[in-house]
């Protein structure tokens, strides 16, 4: 078997550890907006729009990838359809 590259491994933990800390912390923002009998409903409510964009996004990338484009530009433009799914107002949506 191989031997993984030493970046790999510190990319891997530092994207786990970053995961982590992100999702340790949307209860908490959650539990401060949203009124307690909707607070389940909003974490399924961010869950799901967290799935459906890596959804969308992992064919989309990978067929950007396969055409040739490289893998650096194809997370730059990540980055402003993912962070599209997270710029709504919660207050108003859960009012």
């Amino acid at each position: 078997m191989a031997q993984a590259p030493s970046g790999l491994w510190a990319t891997v933990t530092n994207a786990g550890a970053g995961f982590g800390m992100f999702d340790a912390n949307n209860m908490p923002i959650l539990c401060q907006i949203a009124p307690p009998r909707l607070r389940a409903t909003g974490y399924g409510v961010m869950n799901f729009f967290g799935i459906a964009s890596g959804a969308y996004l992992t064919p989309l990338l990978g067929k950007l990838k396969d055409s040739g484009v490289p893998v650096a530009s194809c997370l730059i433009m990540q980055l402003p359809i993912s962070s599209t799914w997270f710029n709504f107002d919660l207050p108003a949506l859960v009012l």
